[in-house]
């Protein structure tokens, strides 16, 4: 197993060398934004993102919903707070935080084909934590990364 993963990084090393062409995609977002994306969040800041999960939302391998969260978060923000902390970190994490399970529902009787099936994944709340603090940053930066729109006529 060992010798295949080196035996993989070498020819990607010894490749042929990638054109360079950082000069057509000129940097976007500036040293203060991406500081800003990387910092730590606050507990407001997990708080909101907590907050914002649907209140139907399926309850993750841990068996803990949403419900137990916020009744919860007087005794668990610590914990919580630690584990959204060391994500930002870059910091190893157990691997239920990604885990899911998908789980298919029937939308007819008798269904026959994966499109007569609603799919519900099944994530940890933390992990949706983590989703939704990077989402209401990444947002503070869409116009500057999206570019507009550009109307091209072909004759």
């Amino acid at each position: 197993m060992e010798m295949a993963h080196f035996e993989v990084e070498r020819y990607f090393k010894d490749s042929a060398d990638l054109p360079e062409l950082s000069h057509l995609f000129p940097p976007v977002i500036n040293e203060n934004d991406v500081a800003r994306l990387r910092e730590e969040p606050v507990e407001v800041e997990v708080f909101e993102a907590l907050s914002s999960i649907s209140a139907d939302s399926s309850p993750g391998l841990d068996g803990f919903g949403l419900a137990f969260y916020l009744a919860c978060w007087h005794f668990i923000k610590e914990d919580v707070m630690k584990v959204v902390k060391e994500f930002y970190k870059g910091e190893v994490f157990p691997r239920v935080y990604a885990s899911s399970f998908i789980v298919l529902i029937p939308k007819i009787k008798n269904p026959q084909n994966f499109d007569k099936f609603r799919r519900i994944n099944l994530r940890n709340v933390i992990y949706k934590v983590f989703s939704k603090i990077l989402v209401a940053r990444l947002s503070l930066f869409l116009e500057k990364i999206i570019s507009q729109e550009q109307e091209i006529f072909v004759k």
